[in-house]
């Protein structure tokens, strides 16, 4: 890092029986966290070192701390270029925030090997907005992201695994 900025390593990928994992660590700005999503077979298998959900995660303490956030694998230059007015946006709603650069690779400049084809994915919180977005979207959705640590603490492991068979259940 050679002025403050918040990075975000290359993706990790890993499997251990059925359940696959991809990890990146986020640091610079005070933060230094490991941030992983696993999922069991069926979405693992077309785990890609595209680093979009990462950015997601970053994007908005990056925003918060007025640093550029800087991602060491692929971003599509489409998300990239919507993030920009995303961010215009948001720094409107909220004055704590501002838009900031965001480097990352162009997503053809490497092939990591996945066909990632066909998958369409979303963030569910479990919110109103989820699932109007959800059921808007039925047909060309393949995959629910929920993102553990932000509405449930981490720690409660017990809630976490009856809400992650709910959702499940209201995804089918």
């Amino acid at each position: 890092m050679n002025k403050e900025e918040i990075v975000v390593s290359r993706p990790s990928i890993s499997t251990s029986g059925e359940l696959h994992e991809i990890s990146a660590v986020i640091s610079g700005g005070g933060i230094d966290q490991r941030v992983w999503f696993r999922s069991r077979s069926a979405f693992g298998t077309s785990l890609s070192y595209n680093s979009v959900a990462f950015l997601a995660v970053a994007l908005f303490p990056a925003m918060h701390k007025g640093l550029p956030l800087r991602i060491e694998a692929p971003i599509p230059q489409e998300i990239l270029q919507k993030l920009l007015d995303f961010q215009r946006m948001y720094s409107q709603w909220i004055s704590s925030y501002r838009a900031v650069e965001i480097i990352a690779q162009d997503d053809g400049s490497e092939d990591n090997g996945v066909d990632v084809t066909g998958n369409q994915a979303f963030f569910f919180t479990a919110g109103v907005d989820s699932f109007h977005t959800y059921e808007g979207n039925r047909e060309s959705i393949t995959h629910a992201l929920y993102l553990y640590g932000a509405d449930l603490q981490l720690d409660q492991k017990e809630l976490r695994e009856l809400v992650s068979s709910e959702l499940g259940k209201a995804t089918e």
